[in-house]
């Protein structure tokens, strides 16, 4: 999705390929001490994981060396792999859609969002991704900015580069959830999805197959002696959030909700936050979708959800592509 981000990362290292990818393909998401990595092959209408790990680094081992003797040991070299940024890589703001040209809008945007940002505005590289227009005010049409440091982008993905891997796409979570969330859809429901994790929590619906509205909760789920308090807190958000979806688009309130987390939660927990919002909220499964090659609990698939969103893509843009 973010192809500014990736065209500008790649200017130096074009042709550093020249050996044929395997068939498979990768989704990494790199922390300042661990990186996430996910392995799936296709194999007819569904994806097989052939593996999912996380592995430290440090400053003596750099993430190019510790990713190198990871593509070594599993023979991954130049297999095509997605970049998705974690929660501290990037900005999302959402504006109105600025009315100049294609190629006035980066000097335009940098003027606008120059005080908002954490990045410097000589060190940033911006991408936009557009929403449905609020029937409320269907003339004011709106976009998601996302923003990101441009040398923090260029120094890890001529790591991954240079590791082995074949960097085609940087993407941010959000989107990755999208197109998981597109392959349960149901037909003429709004979905939304709770994904929890320790310190946040990501409130996502789509419709039709379009991302309509994102909001980043900044609390997680801590303690699970808290339950009742996190569900009180997480269902009023909820319901606000809904609120707001039906007010500015007057589409369907969801009544498909799905929950993930990287954190232990109780059934009893999910059965109160289902009373809350007198809907029923269920655990998202990717079973029939995703053939997995080792066991995967519910915290495990919450840990790597959206990099295994974002091996998604091709059917969601297939998906995406015939209802427009």
């Amino acid at each position: 999705m973010l192809e500014r981000m990736i065209g500008e990362c790649r200017k130096k290292w074009r042709n550093l390929l020249l050996q044929s990818a395997p068939a498979g393909q990768c989704c990494i998401t790199v922390t300042p001490q661990e990186f996430f990595l996910v392995y799936t092959r296709q194999s007819g209408d569904k994806l097989v994981l052939e593996f999912c790990a996380s592995y430290p680094y440090d400053r003596k081992e750099g993430l190019k060396d510790r990713l190198s003797s990871i593509v070594k040991q599993y023979r991954l070299k130049n297999t095509n792999c997605t970049w998705v940024l974690a929660p501290q890589d990037y900005q999302l703001l959402q504006m109105d859609v600025l009315p100049v040209a294609k190629n006035e809008f980066q000097a335009a945007i940098r003027w606008k969002i120059k005080d908002l940002l954490r990045f410097s505005i000589d060190d940033v590289v911006i991408d936009r991704f557009e929403i449905p227009s609020s029937k409320l005010n269907p003339k004011n049409n709106k976009m998601v900015v996302v923003a990101s440091q441009a040398s923090y982008l260029q120094k890890t993905s001529q790591d991954i580069q240079e590791a082995g891997l074949n960097l085609s796409t940087i993407d941010i979570p959000e989107l990755a959830l999208r197109n998981m969330m597109a392959l349960f859809e149901q037909e003429n429901q709004s979905h939304a999805l709770i994904y929890i994790q320790e310190t946040m929590t990501y409130l996502l619906i789509t419709y039709q197959k379009k991302l309509y509205f994102i909001r980043n909760l900044e609390f997680g789920w801590g303690e699970e002696e808290k339950k009742t308090e996190h569900v009180e807190q997480l269902a009023v958000e909820i319901q606000r959030s809904f609120d707001y979806y039906q007010n500015q688009w007057r589409e369907p309130a969801p009544t498909q909700i799905t929950l993930a987390s990287t954190r232990f939660i109780s059934q009893e927990a999910i059965d109160e936050l289902s009373q809350s919002l007198a809907l029923p909220v269920q655990w998202l499964t990717l079973d029939g979708k995703l053939l997995a090659k080792q066991e995967i609990n519910i915290e495990q698939q919450g840990k790597y959800l959206p990099i295994i969103g974002e091996l998604f893509r091709k059917e969601y843009e297939n998906r995406h592509a015939t209802t427009n």
